[in-house]
């Protein structure tokens, strides 16, 4: 479990991330094309399950659908800095899986917490 200072923090990238997908997959929706429509309903859902009890997993598919732009932007000869930033977006949702998880597991008996309190 996290310590109870870092909740904002999380809060803060569940939130972050959900209203980003989702924006990004309405945005999408809109645009010609069926892979277009595909691709933003599935943002939109995913947009949807970080907020939900399976944030863990959403950022997971979250992580790997931004790998997977930045690299077929850099494939086709997209730009650097878009490429950039899905990367540096996918690292952020990467660590809100993982800091989903550690929140998620049990709590710590009273005197691991204060070790583990002493030494951050």
């Amino acid at each position: 479990m996290l310590p109870r200072r870092l909740g904002p923090s999380l809060w803060a990238l569940r939130t972050a991330f959900c209203v980003l997908v989702i924006a990004s997959g309405v945005s999408r929706l809109g645009a010609p094309g069926t892979v277009g429509h595909v691709a933003g309903g599935i943002e939109v859902g995913v947009g949807v399950l970080v907020l939900s009890p399976f944030t863990a997993a959403a950022a997971d598919l979250l992580t790997g659908w931004l790998v997977l732009l930045a690299l077929s932007g850099l494939v086709g000869g997209g730009h650097l800095d878009v490429a950039a930033q899905d990367l540096l977006l996918a690292a952020g949702a990467f660590t809100l899986a993982h800091l989903t998880r550690v929140n998620e597991r049990e709590p710590l008996d009273a005197a691991s917490r204060e070790r583990r309190t002493r030494t951050m």
